[in-house]
């Protein structure tokens, strides 16, 4: 089970931060979360670790990130904006 990961918000040059998952937190929820914190549609973020993208929302975070393992939060960015 997966306790804590270091989550990066955005695209700039902030520190990661811990974040606890809960142990039936989804993809998709945890998506859902940061899109309220980076105030942006939970369709327009992209969650990735180092090694792959998050795509299956109904997945558990804790059976697919490991403990200590940074995951990014990235907002895509939209044409004519």
């Amino acid at each position: 089970m997966t306790d804590e990961i270091w989550v990066v918000e955005g695209v700039g040059e902030d520190n990661p931060r811990k974040y606890a998952p809960r142990s039936n937190e989804t993809v998709g929820e945890f998506k859902r979360h940061f899109a309220n914190k980076l105030n942006v549609s939970a369709n327009e973020v992209d969650v990735s670790t180092s090694t792959r993208k998050l795509t299956n929302e109904r997945s558990k975070i804790s059976e697919l990130v490991a403990d200590g393992e940074t995951v990014h939060i990235i907002p895509r960015a939209k044409a004519g904006m």
